[in-house]
């Protein structure tokens, strides 16, 4: 199967056509890298069978120095695909799992006061050929976190400054994009 690259031109993947649900499992911080293991989940909610498929991942950090467009769009629709499958049937769900690695090198730090913090984007982007047609395409972004104390409470960062560890009481809030 030819490797699935994203034309020029593209329709936006509709939210009535296909849900993807992504979970965070753990984030390991190392020496090297940042290492989040994660599920997605894949429905396919039309009448039709879609494919193929592609599904491409990143992670990276968020940061004031990056602008909102870098940050939320750029680069992941060029990223290596993470999962590919041929087909995915009406009703159909896929559960899929895999990791995201960022050097420890690449995190830019969030000062506050002694600490040094990191706030991991996860960023997918959904592809699905369309017999011809412009591709069919949406980027899902979250940002990871650890999980609050108290529900209703917000994301806590996360401190790099705290050395390796595996951090497994953590979640994520799915950004808003830009249409």
């Amino acid at each position: 199967m030819p490797a699935l690259r994203t034309p020029i031109a593209r329709t936006p993947l509709s939210p009535s056509q296909v849900k993807l649900v992504f979970e965070p499992q753990h984030l390991t911080m190392a020496l090297v890298n940042a290492t989040l293991a994660y599920r997605l989940s894949l429905t396919n909610l039309s009448d039709a069978a879609i494919g193929p498929v592609s599904i491409a991942g990143d992670i990276i950090s968020a940061h004031t120095s990056l602008g909102e467009g870098k940050q939320l769009l750029s680069g992941v629709e060029g990223a290596e695909p993470r999962h590919q499958f041929p087909s995915l049937e009406p009703g159909e769900c896929l559960s899929l799992t895999g990791e995201l690695q960022l050097p420890i090198a690449a995190i830019r730090p969030i000062r506050s006061g002694e600490a040094s913090l990191f706030i991991p984007l996860a960023r997918f982007c959904t592809t699905v050929l369309n017999g011809g047609r412009p591709p069919l395409v949406c980027t899902s972004v979250f940002i990871i976190g650890e999980s609050p104390e108290q529900p209703g409470q917000r994301l806590r960062p996360i401190r790099i400054d705290k050395g390796p560890r595996t951090l497994s009481r953590i979640s994520q809030r799915e950004l808003e994009l830009p249409a």
